[in-house]
C-alpha cells in the first residue's frame, strides 16, 4: 500500500462575505505557510 501526500489548500472561503481568499502555499522571507495572501483570482491562459 502506497502512502498518499495530503494536498495543501490553495483558497478558503469566507460564508460571510462569500469570497475566496488564497492562502500561502510554503515558507518564503515575504511569510510563512498557510497565511492568507489576498482575494483568490483565477488565472486566464493566454491564448497564442
Amino acid at each position: 500500500m502506497t502512502a498518499k501526500k495530503k494536498s495543501k489548500k490553495k483558497r478558503i472561503y469566507n460564508p460571510v462575505t462569500k469570497k475566496y481568499y488564497s492562502i500561502r502555499q510554503r515558507t518564503t522571507k515575504y511569510g510563512r505557510a498557510g497565511q492568507i495572501k489576498g482575494l483568490w483570482s483565477y488565472k486566464k491562459k493566454k491564448k497564442g
